[in-house]
């Protein structure tokens, strides 16, 4: 039917909302004639009352004995409507026609109650529809229902006034009449405090001014996946050094307001390294924080490619030749941003890009997924030391035959003891992809046993051929060859050591609840 249903307890209801005073009208027109109760026609004098209709209704007594009387007590302006009802079975007092009602909009009823009575219902239907008792309180593809709140409620509000108040969403266009369905009220011969009595029933279209909330959050470009307009506080890491990354935010009511105040240091206190957004409501007074903290990492590359523009320290010889893929499932996700890198399908069969002066040397990380189109693509990862421009150093070579549709971790040790730039060089057949690569991350070696005593943080070093462990929470370890072959992994907490029969550099990463470290020891 016309309006947004809900299954209940066997029952189909209309969406109505019960709401108090959050609200605004955005047009004070009233869609329904006569709701004030202001006009009245063919008025006569029954048991000392004036017995009518009010102008624009129509009363049925159905399975009842509905009567309608014009009273002297109104809510406001002259009138109100006693409705009087004593058999206990539905009657229905309506609008013949509203006006058009619109899909996708929403609507307020607003209605003041007075005396003691109880309604069946309160029904919006569509114009033309011919309904009864039974209808009112069962479900029906020929009405659309109220919300169970409003079934066979009660009212008993003595000689005070009570505004009732409901909100509802139209599915579909159409023409639609408002029925009140009167079952049990006073008699004329009872308290005149006990009349039940409607006041001042009114239908606008309208729109809640108290939404203060986001319907989305951009860093960097990206948008946050992990976007809740409930959740209010979201955690990004960045690499060592990073810049403040620029936060923008849409809100979900084009007519609030956003106020966003950037952080200020990645290296501060939480509120230094915190960028906050404030949502201001239409109304003016409701309002809602939201929060982005951002935490430094150890590592000082960390590049989810959030942005779809170059990532900073990143260089292309040809630039057209790469592309940032936004293509979400070309996204590993591992850090922050939606985007990967990969080749352009075009012509060039032989390219690269560089990262360019990486402060520091250490386990060089990245995820790398075969597109699977037969690309026979190979990459080969290299280094040069900043200071020498002249000489790459070779990591690893990767044709596609070894790697996967499914992104793989990769972790290459870079051994320089000085900054470097890192080189991704692709060689494929014209016209196809080859690769994506996503995440990359380069983290410092951490060198010395007496650095790591003065700061408390994990302990490691070589005696002989035997590396010593010491940790204060469990942690996770991984040892490497030079080769980034994994020797060993486990988990450790306390002391612990391992014994080494080769000779060598080699590199192990210790992952806990506190972060991540990576550290250099050579086996003599």
């Amino acid at each position: 039917m016309k309006i947004k249903l809900r299954h209940l307890a066997g029952k189909v209801f209309l969406s109505l909302i019960l709401i108090s005073g959050l609200s605004t009208p955005i047009s004070a027109q009233n869609l329904i004639s006569n709701g004030d109760f202001e006009t009245w026609e063919g008025i006569s004098t029954d048991t000392g009352l004036d017995k009518g209709i009010p102008a624009g209704w129509t009363s049925q007594t159905g399975d009842g004995n509905l009567t309608l009387y014009r009273t002297g007590t109104p809510h406001k302006g002259n009138y109100s409507v006693f409705a009087r009802n004593t058999s206990g079975n539905v009657s229905r007092m309506f609008t013949p026609t509203l006006q058009p009602l619109s899909a996708g909009k929403m609507y307020k009823l607003t209605f003041y109650t007075r005396g003691k009575g109880t309604l069946a219902n309160i029904t919006l239907t569509e114009n033309g529809e011919k309904l009864n008792g039974a209808v009112a309180t069962s479900p029906s593809d020929k009405n659309i229902f109220a919300s169970p709140s409003m079934l066979n409620k009660e009212y008993n509000n003595g000689k005070e006034w009570e505004k009732q108040e409901y909100t509802f969403t139209i599915q579909t266009d159409g023409i639609y009449k408002l029925i009140f369905w009167p079952k049990s009220t006073a008699g004329t011969d009872g308290e005149t405090s006990d009349y039940f009595l409607l006041d001042d029933i009114e239908l606008v279209e309208f729109v809640d001014e108290t939404i203060c909330t986001l319907s989305e959050i951009i860093v960097k470009g990206s948008t946050l996946k992990e976007f809740d307009p409930g959740i209010l506080t979201y955690n990004i890491t960045l690499a060592k050094g990073a810049a403040i990354p620029k936060v923008t935010a849409t809100p979900a009511d084009t007519k609030a307001s956003v106020k966003i105040t950037a952080a200020t240091k990645i290296d501060g206190t939480e509120p230094e390294r915190t960028t906050t957004i404030n949502v201001t409501a239409a109304d003016g007074i409701s309002t809602r924080e939201y929060k982005i903290i951002f935490e430094e990492s150890n590592e000082i590359l960390r590049e989810g490619f959030a942005s779809e523009d170059r990532p900073e320290k990143f260089t292309y010889p040809n630039k057209t030749n790469w592309i940032i893929d936004a293509n979400a499932a070309q996204n590993n996700g591992v850090f922050f941003g939606n985007n990967s890198i990969r080749p352009k399908g075009s012509d060039f069969t032989d390219d690269y890009f560089t990262i360019d002066n990486c402060t520091s040397a250490g386990i060089l990380s990245f995820y790398l997924k075969n597109r699977g189109d037969n690309a026979n693509a190979i990459l080969t990862v290299s280094y040069q030391k900043t200071s020498d421009s002249n000489n790459w150093i070779e990591l690893k070579t990767i044709p596609d035959s070894e790697i996967g549709t499914s992104y793989e971790k990769i972790s290459l040790p870079i051994n320089s003891g000085e900054p470097v730039n890192i080189k991704f060089h692709i060689q494929k057949t014209a016209g196809l992809i080859g690769y994506n690569i996503d995440d990359i991350s380069l983290t410092p070696f951490i060198a010395t046993k007496q650095e790591n005593e003065k700061t408390g943080k994990d302990i490691v070093f070589a005696n002989g051929n035997t590396i010593h462990l010491q940790t204060s929470i469990p942690t996770n370890y991984t040892l490497y060859n030079i080769n980034g072959q994994i020797c060993t992994t486990g988990n450790v907490s306390g002391e612990y050591t391992l014994s080494v029969d080769t000779a060598g550099m080699y590199i192990i990463s210790l992952q806990n609840a506190n972060g991540k470290s990576v550290h250099k020891i050579i086996i003599p």
